[in-house]
């Protein structure tokens, strides 16, 4: 049985105008998003801003989401950091808190070798009994898992899924074709997750949810029922998204436009600055069909 499949959200983190947390704006966006129908909820993963956050923020955050969620979607929490310590100690945090699992990004400004990627994700794996779905995004960390890792690592049961931001198909569709059937193969680009799944793939963690998760739940479900055509050109209005969201600071786009369309007021935490009036009508004139 596989751990992790559907639309996945990697939430927004709230804070406040005093730059605290703010964990009722999140709950009600929690419920949003339950409501459209997701499967999972991701806070602190790269959206949720996690390396701007102290621990017991991550703590206090993830205990916000789980209450929330109340089972009627898996919690998966990001519990990534630039140390194995420090993944290991936010990985058992989470599983203290009632995660569903943990998805736990490469190690950061230090670029391990592929010894150290193995170790750090074993020593994650030993030290939690809830799954762990690894995360690659090499645009902003410098640092790749190797495809024969990635495998390695699922065979052997280190790691139960993988959310992929590399934007590399041909590398998701080695990762399939030769993962244990157990094994959760996810992607974190928006405009390939029609494309994964068509291939093999068991969805997606995506940003676009945030804002539009009716869209790729549909998107999701159109494909299991093999309706190709329909749920390829909801990918191609989807794909607007990601134009959208490269419009100032990540993730200062996904935060005005969840203010435009759900009516929850997230500021960004510095050094992510907030957005230009020029800049949001940019994004505005990018999303304006997905609204309509």
């Amino acid at each position: 049985m596989r751990m992790f499949e559907g639309i996945y959200t990697p939430l927004i983190t709230f804070f406040d105008a005093e730059d605290e947390v703010d964990t009722q704006s999140q709950q009600r966006h929690v419920s949003n998003l339950l409501n459209a129908g997701v499967a999972g909820l991701v806070p602190m993963a790269s959206m949720g801003e996690f390396t701007s956050m102290e621990r017991e923020e991550r703590r206090r955050v993830a205990e916000a989401v789980i209450e929330e969620a109340s089972g009627r979607a898996k919690v998966v929490v990001g519990a990534g950091a630039p140390s194995t310590r420090q993944a290991v100690e936010l990985s058992k945090d989470a599983e203290a808190a009632g995660a569903d699992g943990v998805m736990v990004i490469t190690p950061f400004y230090i670029k391990p070798r592929r010894e150290g990627l193995k170790s750090h994700y074993e020593a994650i794996h030993e030290a939690v009994e809830i799954p762990v779905m690894a995360y690659s995004l090499p645009s902003f960390t410098g640092v790749d898992i190797p495809v024969e890792l990635i495998l390695e690592m699922a065979h052997a049961g280190t790691i139960d899924g993988l959310k992929d931001s590399s934007g590399d198909l041909s590398k998701a569709m080695h990762v399939i074709a030769e993962m244990p059937e157990t094994f959760s193969f996810m992607t974190g680009s928006d405009s390939l997750l029609a494309s994964v799944v068509i291939h093999g793939g068991q969805g997606g963690v995506v940003g676009s949810s945030n804002v539009f998760p009716s869209q790729g739940v549909r998107l999701y479900d159109l494909l299991q029922k093999w309706r190709v055509e329909e749920a390829v050109d909801l990918q191609l209005s989807l794909a607007r998204f990601v134009r959208a969201l490269q419009v100032g600071t990540f993730p200062a786009a996904a935060k005005y436009l969840v203010e435009k369309v759900w009516g929850l007021k997230a500021h960004s935490r510095p050094p992510v600055s907030e957005l230009s009036s020029q800049e949001k009508r940019k994004i505005m004139e990018i999303v304006a069909p997905l609204m309509q």
